[in-house]
C-alpha cells in the first residue's frame, strides 16, 4: 500500500488529442499545483489536463479535464484503501475553480479535491464529536434563557420515527453539554408536561444532519442551528437502515407508550448492531406482576408473535426471553422487537389469543395495546465483517428464516 502525504495527494495527468494518458512531468503555469486556501482545507487533490480536438474544443477539453480528474483521484484513493472504494466517489468534487484553460496551447486544466477528514476514521469522529458539541451548546442556551433548568432528552431518531441507536454517544454529548450549562437531564418517567428536547437526525447521501429542538409545557418551541457530520463517524448507514418507525407502531419518539406498568427491556447491543451469531437475550423487568407479550417487527411492518411460545405470560421481577443467535433479517431490514404489559388481572384485549410462534394478521399498533398497557421496543440491526470474526454454525440462513416466517400460523 502506498504511503500518502499527511494532507496532500497529488495525482498529475496528461491527456493528449489520441485520449492516451501519460503521467505530466511537470505543472504547466496555468494549472496551480496546490488551489489557494488547501493548507486550510487540507485537501487530497487530483489534477487532469486535456487538450481541445479543435480550437473550438474549449468546453469539451474543459469537461474532460473535470472528469478526469475526479476519476484519478477516486482511483488512487481506491488503490490506497480499497475497502472504502464505493463512498470515495460521493467524496470527490471539483476545486471551488471551475479550471484553467489555455488557448494557446489548448489545453484544458482541472482540479478534483476531497477533504482529508472524509477519509480518516478518527478525523470523522473527533469533526463530528465537535458540531455535536457545538449544537448542544446552542441548545443549552436556548434552555438557560428561557429559563428552563430541566428537560427530557430524546433518543435521536429520524423523522419517521425509526431509532438510530448508533447515536447513543451523541446523545451523551448533547447531555454532556446540558449539563455543563447547569441544565438536568429528566428521567423517563418524569411527567408528561415536562419540557422535551428532540433529537432528530436525518441521514442522506453519506451524511447526517442532527436538529434539537425544545417543546416547553405550553407548546412553544426553540431550536438551535442544526450541524451536519458524516454518518460514518458513528457507523450509522449512509441512507438510514429501514425499520418500521415508532409513529407506525403507535409509540412516541423514544418509541414507548406509558401505561400503569413499570416495564423496561434491554437487549444489549454495540452501538446498535448486533454480529451475526452473536448470543442474544432479551431481559424483561416490571416492578409488579405482570402479563407481558413480545413480539417481532419488520420494516415493512409484519409483526410476529414470539413470547410466551409456551407457559404462562406472568413475569414478576426480571425474566430471559430465552438465548437465541442474531441473524440477518430474512428481509435485510432492521428488527424491533416490541413488549406489552399490563398488570396481571387487567385485560389483555386482542392479545389475549396470540400464543406460541404466529404472525398477526393485520398491521400491529395502536388497536393491540390494551388500556392502561405499558409498551416498549428496542431496534437494532445484524452486522458482519472482520471486526466480528467468522459467525458460528449454528446461525440459520436467510433461506431458513424466510421459511419460517411464511409458514408461521396466523394468530387467533
Amino acid at each position: 500500500m502506498r504511503r500518502h502525504s499527511a494532507y496532500i495527494l497529488s495525482i498529475l495527468l496528461f491527456a493528449g488529442p489520441a485520449g492516451a494518458v501519460t503521467p505530466a512531468p511537470v505543472v504547466p503555469a496555468t494549472c496551480e499545483a496546490v488551489p489557494p486556501g488547501s493548507n486550510q482545507y487540507k485537501l487530497a487533490l487530483g489534477f487532469a489536463y486535456a487538450r481541445a480536438p479543435t480550437v473550438r474544443g474549449r468546453e469539451e477539453a474543459m469537461a474532460a479535464a473535470r472528469a478526469g480528474a475526479r476519476k484519478a483521484l477516486h482511483d488512487e484513493l481506491c488503490v490506497a484503501m480499497p475497502a472504502d472504494c464505493d463512498r470515495y466517489a460521493g467524496y470527490v468534487t471539483e476545486w471551488q475553480t471551475p479550471g484553467v484553460y489555455d488557448d494557446k496551447t489548448r489545453r484544458a486544466c482541472a482540479t478534483a479535491v476531497v477533504e482529508l477528514r472524509l477519509l480518516n476514521p478518527d478525523r470523522q469522529r473527533s469533526d463530528a464529536e465537535a458540531r455535536i458539541a457545538a449544537l448542544g451548546d446552542g441548545l443549552a442556551k436556548k434552555l438557560v434563557d428561557a429559563k428552563i433548568s430541566a428537560v427530557r432528552l430524546t433518543d435521536p431518531h429520524r423523522a419517521d420515527g425509526c431509532a438510530l441507536p448508533e447515536l447513543e454517544p451523541v446523545r451523551m454529548w448533547v447531555r454532556s453539554r446540558l449539563g455543563n450549562a447547569g441544565v438536568v437531564t429528566l428521567a423517563d418517567d418524569a411527567p408528561a408536561d415536562s419540557p422535551e428536547l428532540d433529537l432528530n437526525a436525518a441521514v442522506n447521501r453519506g451524511e447526517v444532519t442532527l436538529a434539537g429542538t425544545i417543546t416547553l409545557a405550553d407548546g412553544k418551541q426553540l431550536s438551535a442551528e442544526p450541524v451536519t457530520f458524516l454518518a460514518s463517524a458513528y457507523n450509522v448507514p449512509a441512507t438510514g437502515a429501514a425499520c418500521v418507525g415508532s409513529a407506525k407502531l403507535g409509540l412516541d419518539k423514544r418509541g414507548q407508550r406509558r401505561g400503569d406498568v413499570n416495564l423496561d427491556m434491554k437487549v444489549p447491543t454495540r452501538g446498535g448492531g448486533l454480529c451475526v451469531g452473536q448470543p442474544v437475550e432479551p431481559v424483561l423487568t416490571v416492578d409488579k406482576r405482570s402479563r407481558v407479550h413480545v413480539y417481532s417487527i419488520d420494516a415493512s411492518g409484519a409483526a410476529y408473535h414470539i413470547w410466551p411460545i409456551e407457559g404462562a405470560d406472568t413475569v414478576e421481577g426480571s425474566i430471559d426471553l430465552g438465548q437465541s443467535w442474531a441473524a440477518p433479517g430474512a428481509r435485510g431490514e432492521d428488527e424491533t422487537l416490541v413488549a406489552v404489559a399490563v398488570p396481571e388481572g387487567a385485560s389483555l384485549g386482542l392479545l389475549a389469543g396470540h400464543t406460541g410462534f404466529c404472525r398477526v394478521p393485520r398491521t400491529f399498533g395502536d388497536a393491540f395495546y390494551p388500556a392502561g398497557a405499558t409498551v416498549v421496543s428496542q431496534t437494532w440491526h445484524v452486522v458482519e465483517g472482520d471486526a466480528c470474526g467468522a459467525p458460528p454454525s449454528e446461525v440459520p440462513s436467510q433461506e431458513l428464516l424466510e421459511q419460517t416466517l411464511n409458514a408461521a400460523p396466523l394468530c387467533r
